[in-house]
């Protein structure tokens, strides 16, 4: 339950369709770790909206009211020490992505791949160049 419910969550916080769900759960690590669904789970658009929809309203009210309580007990502060070391986390990267930009765009640099960061969300993502101009993003696995 709590994997469909995260889901749910994941649908409505990026606003996408049932059909980008699927496709996002398929290709992104950091949302299939969100999600908490085991690597062999793959599930299709149809599997994702007939599972969802079947989430009654009452209870998202019951899950509303349980977390609503619980944050309430845990207490603003640790909410706002939370919420502040992740903007720090995310204004760091931003400041790096705009001044990485600024130098290639405007400034019209050579910004070395090992400087750049190609995803906010996924900051450990490497730059792959395969052949002359296929250039793909992800993660580089050696295997021995």
């Amino acid at each position: 339950m709590e994997n469909i419910l995260r889901c749910l969550i994941l649908k409505q916080q990026l606003k996408i369709s049932y059909e980008q769900l699927s496709f996002h759960l398929s290709d992104s690590m950091s949302y299939r770790s969100f999600t908490r669904l085991a690597a062999h789970i793959n599930p299709s658009k149809s599997t994702l909206q007939s599972t969802i929809r079947r989430i009654k309203p009452q209870t998202l009210e019951n899950v509303h009211n349980v977390l609503s309580q619980h944050f309430f007990k845990q207490g603003e502060s640790k909410g706002k020490q939370r919420w502040i070391l992740s903007v720090e986390h995310y204004r760091g990267l931003t400041l790096k992505i705009v001044d990485q930009t600024t130098r290639r765009v405007i400034l019209k640099e050579k910004v070395p791949s090992s400087e750049k960061t190609v995803s906010l969300f996924e900051p450990h993502t490497d730059i792959i160049v395969k052949g002359a101009r296929d250039i793909q993003y992800g993660h580089k696995l050696n295997l021995t």
